[in-house]
């Protein structure tokens, strides 16, 4: 995997946020891991050559990765 040189501030945030809900769900916590990783990594690859990244991710645009 190619390592990204950015920051986004929030990420830590979605990346909980799914581990959370996944566990929540009866999901294993390795399985929420992943999962969370995956959809962190996606939305910043994504979002890698935005302009202002103070500003973070606007995550209304991927709430189908959550599904």
């Amino acid at each position: 995997m190619k390592k990204l040189f950015t920051y986004f501030p929030g990420t830590g945030d979605i990346f909980s946020s799914v581990i959370i809900s996944e566990t929540l769900g009866d999901k294993s916590l390795k399985s929420a891991t992943e999962k969370a990783m995956k959809i962190v990594k996606e939305i910043v690859f994504v979002n890698k050559d935005q302009e202002d990244k103070k500003k973070g991710i606007h995550i209304e645009k991927y709430l189908n990765l959550f599904d």
